[in-house]
């Protein structure tokens, strides 16, 4: 006797956006107006779910491993928004531990965080998004300030070979990167 474990979860993309319609007809981006049907097999990747009712039970389920795929077909109504029906198949991630650390129990197909409606966990995905970009932003701060340096250089060099004391364009200032 075969066991199989899987999770799908459905839901529907009510106003389907272009890049929701590339991913219902399983299409490859050619161009940025341009796709090519049914030229991927699926769209793999992570996933965390908000849950929220009006009546409670609220939860975040993380998904370490999850495909989405199509699910039916694609409602054009001349009255309404064009809308699609879509699954969440849950992947098995041998390797994946509830919260990232070694010491935290495996967790194959992720799990449901009723915390404060997870929002440890969304602050948590939030926080690294923001550090990401501040490093990123010091990383073009400090480059800037390099390619200053070396602009001032090549102008003091400029400047002594052609024995002038001032220079037709001068850089009083470095650029700023907000």
């Amino acid at each position: 006797m075969a066991v199989t474990k899987s999770i799908s979860i459905p839901f529907t993309f009510d106003e389907l956006n272009d890049e929701n319609v590339r991913k219902f007809v399983m299409g490859k981006s050619v161009t940025a107006s341009k796709s090519i049907v049914m030229d991927k097999d699926s769209f793999e990747g992570r996933a965390i779910l908000n849950f929220q009712t009006d009546v409670g039970n609220n939860f975040i389920y993380v998904i370490p491993s999850c495909s989405l795929k199509s699910d039916g077909g694609l409602a054009f109504n001349a009255e309404d928004w064009m809308n699609g029906n879509f699954s969440l198949e849950v992947l098995h991630n041998s390797v994946y531990r509830e919260g990232g650390s070694q010491s935290a129990s495996l967790a194959p197909y992720g799990y449901l965080n009723f915390d404060q409606l997870g929002r440890t966990t969304l602050q948590n995905v939030v926080e690294n998004w923001v550090n990401c970009w501040k490093l990123l932003t010091n990383k073009l701060r400090q480059s800037a300030a390099k390619l200053t340096e070396k602009v001032i250089e090549v102008g003091k060099k400029v400047q002594r070979l052609t024995d002038e004391d001032t220079l037709p364009i001068t850089l009083t200032r470095a650029p700023s990167i907000s």
